[in-house]
Protein backbone atom coordinates (compact mmCIF):
# COMPACT_ATOMS: atom_id res chain seq x y z
CA UNK A 1 0.00 0.00 0.00
CA UNK A 2 0.99 3.67 -0.86
CA UNK A 3 0.96 6.13 1.24
CA UNK A 4 -2.03 7.93 -0.98
CA UNK A 5 -3.85 4.75 -0.30
CA UNK A 6 -3.14 3.27 -3.61
CA UNK A 7 -2.26 -0.59 -3.80
CA UNK A 8 -0.46 -2.48 -5.73
CA UNK A 9 -0.23 -6.31 -5.82
CA UNK A 10 2.84 -7.93 -6.46
CA UNK A 11 1.34 -10.65 -9.56
CA UNK A 12 4.92 -10.22 -11.27
CA UNK A 13 6.36 -12.17 -7.93
CA UNK A 14 3.91 -14.78 -7.94
CA UNK A 15 5.52 -17.49 -10.00
CA UNK A 16 7.78 -19.02 -7.62
CA UNK A 17 5.51 -22.56 -6.86
CA UNK A 18 1.80 -24.22 -7.64
CA UNK A 19 0.82 -22.39 -4.88
CA UNK A 20 1.74 -18.81 -5.60
CA UNK A 21 0.80 -19.56 -9.28
CA UNK A 22 -2.63 -20.50 -7.60
CA UNK A 23 -2.96 -17.45 -5.66
CA UNK A 24 -2.31 -15.18 -8.39
CA UNK A 25 -4.88 -16.69 -10.84
CA UNK A 26 -7.43 -17.29 -8.05
CA UNK A 27 -6.56 -13.34 -7.00
CA UNK A 28 -6.76 -12.09 -10.38
CA UNK A 29 -10.47 -14.00 -11.03
CA UNK A 30 -11.80 -13.32 -7.58
CA UNK A 31 -10.31 -9.35 -8.17
CA UNK A 32 -12.30 -9.44 -12.17
CA UNK A 33 -14.67 -11.52 -11.88
CA UNK A 34 -15.73 -10.85 -8.17
CA UNK A 35 -15.03 -7.41 -7.49
CA UNK A 36 -15.52 -6.01 -10.51
CA UNK A 37 -11.89 -4.63 -11.15
CA UNK A 38 -10.34 -4.14 -14.36
CA UNK A 39 -6.87 -6.25 -13.51
CA UNK A 40 -5.02 -6.26 -16.65
CA UNK A 41 -3.35 -10.21 -17.00
CA UNK A 42 -0.27 -8.47 -18.76
CA UNK A 43 0.62 -5.95 -15.65
CA UNK A 44 2.95 -7.86 -12.94
CA UNK A 45 1.90 -5.02 -10.23
CA UNK A 46 -1.51 -3.70 -11.50
CA UNK A 47 -1.99 -0.39 -9.63
CA UNK A 48 -5.48 -0.54 -7.76
CA UNK A 49 -6.60 3.06 -6.38
CA UNK A 50 -7.85 3.91 -3.11
CA UNK A 51 -11.56 4.78 -4.18
CA UNK A 52 -11.79 1.34 -5.63
CA UNK A 53 -10.73 -0.67 -3.23
CA UNK A 54 -11.68 0.95 -0.24
CA UNK A 55 -15.72 0.79 -0.32
CA UNK A 56 -14.80 -2.93 -0.83
CA UNK A 57 -12.35 -3.56 2.05
CA UNK A 58 -14.44 -6.20 3.82
CA UNK A 59 -14.90 -8.11 0.52
CA UNK A 60 -11.37 -8.06 -0.78
CA UNK A 61 -10.17 -9.13 3.06
CA UNK A 62 -12.77 -11.94 2.79
CA UNK A 63 -11.30 -12.85 -0.81
CA UNK A 64 -7.96 -13.65 0.82
CA UNK A 65 -8.66 -15.47 3.76
CA UNK A 66 -10.70 -17.70 1.06
CA UNK A 67 -7.69 -18.07 -1.16
CA UNK A 68 -5.87 -19.13 1.38
CA UNK A 69 -7.90 -21.78 3.10
CA UNK A 70 -8.17 -22.98 -0.64
CA UNK A 71 -4.67 -22.91 -0.98
CA UNK A 72 -4.14 -24.88 2.48
CA UNK A 73 -6.57 -27.18 1.32
CA UNK A 74 -4.86 -28.07 -1.80
CA UNK A 75 -1.83 -28.47 -0.04
CA UNK A 76 -3.28 -30.94 2.73
CA UNK A 77 -4.84 -33.18 -0.38
CA UNK A 78 -1.60 -33.09 -2.05
CA UNK A 79 0.00 -34.16 1.41
CA UNK A 80 -1.99 -36.78 1.59
CA UNK A 81 -2.51 -38.12 -1.61
CA UNK A 82 -0.60 -41.84 -2.15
Amino acid sequence: MWTDGGLWINFGWMNANWKSEVLRDRLREALTDGLGWNIDPEKGYPPIRKSDWLPQAHDLLNLVVELASEIQRREEERRDAP
